[in-house]
């Protein structure tokens, strides 16, 4: 049986370090501890146009649009939020959007209605009458352009 090198060390150490934080987090939410098979790298949003959404989406965010990839425009990336932080890239699909999301982005702000105002100045629109608060959360449901729901909230000082 070999010794362990230095290199089988390091990647014992890096294991164990990803294991003790997924325990961390599995202990607060009762789930098994287990390692991160890999990292968030895009979130995909299927649209009719990714340009028009990469605009409207830029300008929520406050990131700037990637280089486009293919003409006409098929990817539309936008530049991540955070530093090696997952990207946002819009993907022309022929089909119209169904139903409501499986998935949605929440926008954390300081304050709904100004942020509300900006959104529809934007071409954005609010999906629902009535503004939602629960556990210290506060949010509203919007809509991008092609009516893609995600949420403002104000989230409490955690």
């Amino acid at each position: 049986m070999r010794s362990a090198t230095r290199r089988d060390k390091h990647a014992g150490e890096a294991e164990r370090s990803a294991v003790q934080s997924a325990g961390q987090i599995s202990r607060r939410c009762s789930l098994p501890l287990v390692a991160a098979v890999g990292g968030l790298a895009w979130i995909i949003v299927d649209c009719s146009d990714p340009a028009l959404l990469a605009s409207f989406w830029s300008q929520v965010l406050g990131v700037e649009v990637g280089e486009a990839l293919e003409d006409p425009v098929q990817y539309q990336p936008l530049a991540p939020v955070t530093p090696n932080g997952p990207k946002l890239i819009f993907q022309r699909v022929p089909e119209a959007k169904q139903g409501k999301n499986r998935l949605h982005l929440d926008v954390s702000v300081e304050d709904i209605e100004v942020a509300a105002t900006r959104i529809e100045a934007l071409g954005g629109r609010q999906l629902t009458g009535a503004d939602y608060s629960e556990d210290g959360f506060s949010w509203r449901v919007m809509a991008d352009p092609e009516g893609n729901e995600f949420c403002l909230i104000v989230t409490p000082d955690i």
